[in-house]
C-alpha cells in the first residue's frame, strides 16, 4: 500500500546494533539461539517516531537488524513519496482520529507500545495488495532473512495491529464497512527453502467479532527450517484493487536458531 510523504527533511543514517543469544553444547554443530526485540536497536527515529530512513530512495535504505533482513522499499513519484515493506517505529500515536486522518497517523501499534509494554520500538509492516498470492512472489514485499542467505528456524513472533488498521476495521472508512462477527483479517507467515514453500501459519487480527488490541504470540515452528520468511495478508474486506482495510501489522520479540557451521 502507498502513502503519502509528509513535507519535512528527514535524518539520512540510521545506526543499527544487534544483539544475539547463542546457546551451547557439545555438538560441534550447536543451535545459535537468536531473539529480536527491535527496541533493543539503536535505530534513527525522526519527531513522528518512525524511521528516518523510511521514505530514502538515493539509493533505498537496507534494513537489518543484527543478522536479521528485512525488506524494505521506498519511491518517489509527482504524488509524493511511498514504501511498503517494514520500518521501525516507537510511535505512541494510537488514539482514533476521523477516517480522513488515520493515514497520517499510520506509524503506531494499537497498544501504543512495543510487545512488552514499553515505548522503545516494534516493527510496522505494510504488504503490497498487488502482490500476486498463488505463487511465490519473486521479490516478497514483507521478507524476512539473515544477511548471508544462512537457513534458520524460526520459533515464535509477537504480533497485533496497528492503530491505522485497528480503527478503520472498528469504525469503517469511507471505502469500507465497520467489522461484524463474520469479518477477518490475518496474516500468513510462508517459509521457503530451495524453491519450495515449507509451510504457512496462519495468525488473526480479526475473527469473530473480536478485533486484536494487544500483543499476542505467533507459533512459527510449523514453517521448520528455512531460507527465508515472507508475509502476506487476506481480508474478508477486500475489493476489485485488494484489501480495504489497511494492509497493516506490527510485530516485535522474533525468535529464530540457526546451525554454528
Amino acid at each position: 500500500m502507498n502513502l503519502s510523504k509528509k513535507l519535512s527533511a528527514f535524518a539520512s543514517v540510521a545506526i543499527i546494533s544487534a544483539m544475539s543469544i547463542s546457546l551451547s553444547s557439545c555438538d560441534d554443530k550447536s543451535d545459535n539461539w537468536f531473539f529480536l526485540q527491535v527496541g533493543s536497536y539503536q535505530v534513527s527515529y525522526n519527531a513522528d517516531g518512525y524511521w528516518t530512513d523510511c521514505y530514502k530512495t538515493n539509493p533505498v535504505a537496507t534494513l537489518n537488524l543484527g543478522p536479521v533482513l528485512f525488506s524494505h522499499s521506498a519511491e518517489d513519484s509527482e504524488w509524493g513519496g511511498s514504501w511498503k515493506g517494514f520500518c521501525p517505529s516507537q510511535s505512541t500515536d494510537n488514539k482514533e482520529y476521523p477516517s480522513s486522518e488515520r493515514w497520517m497517523h499510520q506509524w503506531a501499534s494499537v497498544t501504543g507500545t512495543d510487545a512488552n509494554g514499553f515505548e522503545s520500538g516494534y516493527m510496522l509492516a505494510c504488504w503490497d495488495v498487488q502482490e500476486p498470492i498463488d505463487k511465490i512472489p519473486a521479490d516478497p514485499c514483507l521478507k524476512i532473512s539473515l544477511i548471508g542467505g544462512n537457513t534458520f528456524t524460526p520459533a515464535t513472533i509477537d504480533i497485533t495491529n496497528s492503530a491505522y488498521a485497528y480503527y478503520t476495521m472498528l469504525k469503517g472508512s469511507d471505502y469500507s464497512d465497520p467489522f461484524d462477527a463474520l469479518s477477518e483479517t490475518a496474516v500468513h507467515f510462508i517459509g521457503v527453502k530451495n524453491g519450495v514453500k515449507t509451510g504457512t501459519v496462519k495468525a488473526y487480527l480479526a475473527k469473530n467479532g473480536s478485533i486484536v488490541d494487544k500483543w499476542v504470540t505467533v507459533d512459527l515452528t510449523g514453517l521448520g527450517n528455512v531460507d527465508y520468511i515472507y508475509c502476506q495478508m487476506e481480508s474478508t474486506d477486500t475489493g476489485m484493487y485488494g484489501m480495504n482495510v489497511p494492509a497493516y501489522f506490527c510485530m516485535d520479540n522474533l525468535m529464530l536458531s540457526y546451525d554454528n557451521d
